[in-house]
């Protein structure tokens, strides 16, 4: 039996918004889903796909992958994690607090 794909998401920020970014290997199948059901929208930037960060896109997420890859949701849910990316970099206003 062959192992599923991983997806991993992750809190990130972009275009002024907090999205989810899509992070996988580079796969046609999964490439594929993304864009036509899902309408994700590539940045070349952070090297991702993303997604306005809401609970419907969520879901719209673990619907569209369920039996085709392994969802890994855990740096989105993990709350120490105060960090969000930023064009592949932390948060200037994260780096600010951290100083103080």
């Amino acid at each position: 039996m062959n192992e599923l794909p991983i997806i991993t998401l992750k809190r990130i920020q972009h275009r002024k918004g907090n999205q989810i970014g899509l992070y996988f290997t580079y796969d046609d199948d999964l490439k594929k889903v993304v864009r036509t059901n899902l309408k994700a929208t590539w940045s070349q930037t952070l090297n991702c796909w993303y997604l306005l960060n809401n609970p419907n896109n969520l879901r719209r997420i673990f619907s569209a992958f369920k039996g085709k890859a392994f969802v890994d949701s855990s740096a989105l849910f993990n709350r120490n994690q105060n960090q969000f990316l930023q064009n592949g970099n932390v948060n200037d206003s994260f780096q600010k607090i951290k100083k103080r």
